[in-house]
């Protein structure tokens, strides 16, 4: 299994000079699978290059797994290529919600005075599916997702094959008000995405001491409580090979050294 980091930027898309080095889009993880389809993590501005990558490639189906619905998750699907293709079998999938569908929560981003184009007039008529309680397959992989703590609602993701384990768990604030070492591994936020897998791609700023969510607030819901010790001597010790740290605030620059 493979996995490309496209946006690792949060709250605000900041290309420049002074971001070059990890990128100024926001969320987007594309997954590469065994058939002729696209397996996409988040819908950030990072989005709209990987699809400008495929060089006209016509996937035959796409599904975009989507954390949670604010604007730094979703805010590049309306410029990505194969979501104006007729020809493409769209899915998106995201958290469940007590109110609303995925569906209804996510239409006004689609249309006026936000965007010209209605949902209904998209070309690949995307289905909606909100993630379901048991691991479900997509192509040649299986795919489950949990809940987490974060304003949204918010889900993380693990994706698995005969190859390995990702997870994805990026805005999320497991140690907000709790210190992880003093509570129940059963009750940790996202444990049960994280737990034994290969690479875990998570959220944190430039110097890991915050849990970052949204990005200019910088840590203001909350700090990590131990989180990075507790993945490093936890989590590492039954199995995870690799922590790679996704989200980046828009002030990062790039490291002096």
């Amino acid at each position: 299994m493979r996995a490309t980091i496209w946006g690792c930027r949060g709250t605000l898309a900041s290309p420049g000079p002074e971001t070059v080095r990890y990128g100024g889009q926001t969320s987007c993880i594309a997954v590469d699978t065994a058939d002729d389809s696209l397996l996409i993590l988040d819908a950030g501005t990072g989005i709209r290059p990987f699809g400008m990558s495929l060089d006209g490639r016509r996937p035959k189906r796409v599904d975009v797994l989507i954390t949670h619905l604010h604007t730094d998750h979703i805010e590049g699907l309306r410029f990505f290529g194969p979501f104006w293709d007729p020809e493409v079998d769209f899915r998106i999938w995201g958290p469940p919600a007590p109110t609303k569908g995925l569906e209804q929560r996510l239409a006004p981003f689609f249309s006026p005075p936000y965007f010209p184009v209605h949902m209904r007039n998209v070309p690949s008529r995307p289905e909606f599916l909100e993630v379901p309680d048991e691991p479900w397959t997509i192509g040649s992989v299986t795919v489950s997702a949990a809940l987490v703590k974060h304003p949204g609602p918010a889900v993380g993701y693990r994706i698995e094959n005969g190859d390995g384990s990702l997870a994805y768990l990026p805005d999320h604030e497991p140690g907000l008000g709790t210190d992880l070492t003093t509570i129940d591994k059963r009750w940790i936020s996202g444990l049960g995405v994280a737990h034994d897998v290969d690479l875990l791609i998570r959220a944190g700023d430039a110097d890991a001491a915050l849990i970052a969510c949204g990005g200019a607030m910088g840590g203001l819901l909350g700090p990590a409580n131990g989180l990075f010790q507790f993945l490093g001597d936890e989590l590492g010790a039954r199995g995870i090979a690799t922590l790679r740290v996704s989200y980046r605030r828009p002030n990062d620059a790039n490291p002096t050294q």
